[in-house]
């Protein structure tokens, strides 16, 4: 079997990937545009979004914070 007999390796996936981390903003509570937004720029952790909600900040605050370029100090 050659390489182009074998099937795509999801993990190196970019469209699958980035279905997966807007599935995971959505769940946190981020609305369909700011999660699917998020999901694109894999710039941001994951983690990092999904920390800052679990954290208590509403996921509007948090979109802003994570797309701002600003990193507030607290």
């Amino acid at each position: 079997m050659d390489a182009q007999d074998q099937a795509p390796d999801p993990a190196h996936d970019p469209t699958r990937v980035a279905e997966l981390r807007r599935a995971s903003l959505e769940r946190a509570g981020y609305d369909g545009a700011a999660a699917a937004e998020l999901a694109s720029r894999v710039d941001i952790p994951l983690q990092d979004a999904l920390s800052l909600v679990k954290a208590g900040f509403p996921p509007e605050v948090a979109f802003g914070m994570l797309t701002s370029g600003e990193r507030p100090v607290f």
